[in-house]
């Protein structure tokens, strides 16, 4: 490896470009608007809007960056728990048989992302699913799943056909 892409690897403004478009990827997924992230990164409303406009990067050092980072780990663990991004939205637009909390509206709290990472590490995927993302009601998982499968197997050296 180069020096250069060393240099790249370590440069901060690099860690705040990737950051901040991890952090765009999270949005887009959690259909936050500049008030609502404002809330969930606990920053004003204007800064929110530099963000989202792309007039301002998100540093990973300070304090929005902090709470970014944890936004965009939520985002990841909800991917990998999911698998979908129409599985992550019914999740998070589903009340909690618990409490009745939605955690797209808990995500706006102070401690929302820590209380949404709760949620997700106390429930069984597979028992949280209602039958109609798991049995792929909308069609969309239905799709996106046999792809995956097929490319799976065509990794491992089975060559199948769908």
């Amino acid at each position: 490896m180069g020096d250069g892409a060393r240099a790249d690897f370590f440069d901060c403004r690099a860690a705040a470009q990737l950051l901040t478009y991890d952090l765009m990827r999270a949005v887009r997924t959690m259909t936050l608007d500049a008030v609502k992230l404002a809330r969930v990164l606990d920053i004003d409303a204007h800064q929110a809007d530099a963000v989202l406009s792309g007039r301002e990067l998100v540093h990973p050092a300070s304090p929005m960056g902090q709470r970014s980072v944890r936004l965009v780990r939520l985002h990841r663990a909800l991917g990998d728990a999911f698998g979908t991004t129409d599985a992550v939205v019914d999740f998070l637009t589903s009340p909690d048989p618990d409490d009745g909390s939605v955690p797209a509206s808990v995500l706006e709290q102070p401690d929302g992302i820590e209380r949404v990472f709760a949620r997700l590490n106390c429930i069984g995927v597979d028992e949280w699913r209602p039958a109609s993302c798991a049995m792929g009601a909308s069609g969309s998982m239905s799709r996106t799943m046999e792809p995956q499968a097929f490319e799976r197997e065509s990794l491992h050296g089975a060559h199948t056909t769908l």
